[in-house]
């Protein structure tokens, strides 16, 4: 297992390397990138890292849970669900991002992009189908936690570099926020071999993301008939808001499903299945519910 962990970690060197270019020559700056829009690409490359890291902190949780088996039973399964992705704007704006930071701010950059690779394909491979795990939890864990440091390496990082060319006052008040302290927090409690997203019954749940849904959602207690793929089930509709429910059923879903919720009063919301982990379903719904 050692040997694993030291080849990932040599594969992650490496491929930050390979990334600055050090292969072909030293460093240049791109010669169509201005300063001003480096510092936007290093907005753009800051805020996704912190919007990604309360799902690199769930899966980092999950694997230090299952490494100390710390649970009874953790379905690997709900891994799926939280397992982030960067978008295509963050792919591109590593290269324009360097005309407004350093050589250690781009070497923490990939170093993180090469760890968080390697996080994420490694556990895609490891979920086999039907959702059995392979051997490998204490490599993944480790992989993850990995993770989290890169993540809070780059942040501070990049806590340093001036960006006044998009607005410097805004950015830093940005940084200072209850969102952003929270998703330090967390990546510093899984980078430590905790499982802060995880609850006395080891559910996911994570602080804050409550204070940041786009609708408030009332908790309720009102049994739903759930249909998907055109099997009905009976469900506990849990909390609902005008855009997604929360329901506790035992019916076989998986992310992306069409369902069809009817309430007791004959009511039906239509939407997709977004998240299914310990026996209960979030939706989000195809639009606007008034409940």
């Amino acid at each position: 297992m050692s040997y694993l962990a030291d080849l990932a970690q040599d594969i992650a060197a490496a491929e930050a390397v390979q990334a600055l270019g050090r292969s072909d020559g030293p460093v240049m700056p791109a010669p169509s990138a201005s300063v001003a829009d480096g510092a936007r690409a290093l907005a753009v490359l800051d805020a996704e890292i912190m919007q990604v890291s309360a799902l690199i902190a769930v899966v980092s949780s999950v694997f230090n849970a299952l490494e100390r088996r710390s649970y009874a039973h953790i379905d690997p399964r709900v891994v799926v669900a939280f397992i982030p992705a960067h978008s295509a704007a963050f792919a591109a704006a590593p290269d324009v991002a360097r005309e407004a930071c350093d050589l250690p701010q781009l070497l923490a950059l990939h170093s993180y992009l090469a760890r968080f690779s390697f996080a994420e394909r490694l556990t895609r491979a490891a979920l086999v189908p039907g959702g059995a795990l392979t051997d490998d939890v204490e490599l993944i864990a480790d992989a993850w936690r990995r993770t989290c440091v890169a993540a809070l390496e780059v942040e501070a990082l990049f806590a340093a570099v001036e960006v006044d060319d998009i607005g410097n006052a805004v950015f830093r008040a940005e940084r200072d926020s209850r969102a952003r302290s929270t998703a330090r927090a967390l990546l510093e409690a899984a980078a430590l071999g905790g499982w802060p997203c995880l609850d006395l019954d080891g559910r996911v749940t994570v602080p804050g993301w409550a204070e940041r849904r786009r609708s408030p959602r009332v908790v309720v207690s009102q049994l739903v008939t759930v249909v998907v793929h055109g099997v009905a089930s009976v469900g506990r509709l849990v909390d609902v808001s005008r855009d997604g429910m929360q329901i506790a059923a035992a019916a076989t879903v998986s992310c992306g499903d069409a369902i069809e919720v009817v309430l007791a009063d004959q009511r039906r919301a239509v939407g997709q299945v977004r998240w299914a982990q310990g026996g209960r379903i979030g939706v989000q719904l195809n639009g606007p519910f008034n409940f």
